[in-house]
């Protein structure tokens, strides 16, 4: 399942009735900026994979980001970046390990939301 939302508050009540593998928003998205909203989505749906769409990236952003396990992407970019950056998260999350060395399961039988 692939969703789409244009607003914040849209996007949040998303992954209460669907789980995501991978959620993508916009730094300057209306009524909340991209990276309070996946901060949100980290503290109720650890299990996500989040990316954030940015035009430039600061020290300070960076380190946010980073701390917040978020992956970005600059502006401008072709969409085949995107998607190719998209699966290299999801790729990436479903051969990661767990803390005792298990492999997590592989994720794609969830659904990814553009907000």
């Amino acid at each position: 399942m692939k969703a789409v939302c244009f607003r914040g508050s849209e996007a949040l009540s998303m992954p209460a009735t669907q789980a995501f593998d991978l959620v993508v928003s916009d730094l300057n998205m209306p009524g909340t900026s991209g990276l309070k909203f996946l901060n949100k989505i980290r503290q109720d749906h650890n299990e996500s994979i989040l990316a954030l769409i940015i035009a430039y990236i600061t020290d300070a952003l960076e380190e946010k980001v980073h701390w917040l396990g978020i992956g970005y992407v600059t502006e401008p970019f072709e969409r085949s970046l995107l998607v190719q950056f998209s699966h290299d998260l999801v790729g990436d999350a479903a051969i990661a390990t767990t803390s005792d060395g298990r492999e997590n399961a592989p994720c794609g039988n969830r659904g990814r939301l553009y907000a």
